[in-house]
């Protein structure tokens, strides 16, 4: 039971994370402070989107309970789980600190002339 929690908790700050820069680009939009590349909006949410589904498999298996009969067989089989969920975390830390890079190309190119 406990890993089903964990796992719904999981999803539940991955949308509050989404929200979060969803917020933070509108406000940057709205506000005038700077003109931010779509682009770069778009292919932060992009990498980041693909580091969390990269996360996930292991936590959607224990939540499910696919777990191999045996305390030797659990470590052998998360071996490649664990790989995949570290390229996954590094995939979502790069895409934070592009998400940095990309504020400070908007608050560089200054705010929306009209």
């Amino acid at each position: 039971m406990f890993y089903v929690r964990a796992h719904l908790l999981f999803f539940a700050v991955i949308g509050g994370a989404a929200t979060v820069f969803a917020v933070a680009y509108f406000a940057l939009e709205r506000l005038q402070r700077g003109r931010y590349r779509r682009v770069l909006g778009g292919l932060h949410f992009a990498m980041t989107t693909l580091g969390v589904i990269l996360l996930t498999p292991a936590i959607t298996i224990l939540a499910f309970g696919v777990l191999p009969a045996g305390a030797a067989d659990i470590a052998a089989a998360f071996r490649a789980w664990t790989v995949v969920a570290g390229a996954g975390y590094g995939l979502v830390l790069a895409a934070q600190v592009f998400f940095v890079a990309v504020l400070i190309d908007a608050f560089r190119r200054g705010p929306h002339l009209r």
